[in-house]
Parts: C-alpha cells; sequence; structure tokens
C-alpha cells in the first residue's frame, strides 16, 4: 500500500526510501512470494513505472528477481499498455537468467 501512495509517477529515491522503511527489503529476501504479491497489486493498479523501479531496485540490492516478479511488473506494463518498458523488462529478465517464453 505505501508504493501506491507514491502514486503513478514516482522518482527511484522514493521508491528505494519506501522499501527501506518498510523494511520490505528484509523480508523479500526470505519471501520471494511476498514480492511478487506487491508487484501484482501494482499490476492490478496499473503501477508499471512503480514495478520496475521496484525490480531494478531488487537487483540492485543484490536480491533475485525471479520470473513471477517479471510477470507481475510485466502485467502491469500491459495494463498500462506500456509496451516499450515490457519489452524492457523482458530484455533484463533475460540477461538476468530467467526463461523467457512466448
Amino acid at each position: 500500500a505505501q508504493l501506491l501512495d507514491l502514486g503513478p509517477v514516482p522518482s527511484e529515491t522514493r521508491v528505494v526510501e519506501t522499501l527501506a522503511a518498510g523494511r520490505s527489503l528484509d523480508q523479500w529476501v526470505s519471501s520471494p512470494k511476498v514480492v511478487t504479491g506487491c508487484l501484482q497489486k501494482l499490476a492490478e493498479r496499473g503501477r508499471s513505472l512503480t514495478a520496475s523501479l521496484v525490480l531494478k531496485v531488487l537487483t540492485s540490492a543484490n536480491l533475485h528477481a525471479n520470473d513471477f516478479h517479471y510477470s507481475a511488473a510485466i502485467s502491469a506494463c500491459a495494463k498500462e499498455r506500456q509496451w516499450e518498458r515490457a519489452v524492457n523488462m523482458l530484455a533484463n529478465m533475460a540477461a538476468a537468467g530467467g526463461e523467457v517464453t512466448q
């Protein structure tokens, strides 16, 4: 909910601050399903920018973003018709070793 409060166009700094304040990254290390749930909520609200920034924060913190994480974030892109952002996520997913299927 805190990430949704940032609005549709948050800065990366605000996303990092929000995740740090809520200690989300600490929880996410041991529970990837929590990350998936968070990204799914962002997708439901069409917050593709926030979802992409969450993925960026995860990878910057050396946390593994899995295929479910990318799929949820890409769903947010689809809802907003942000195809270029979705294609970039797919490229990042492939570069991280994720399996990109049709």
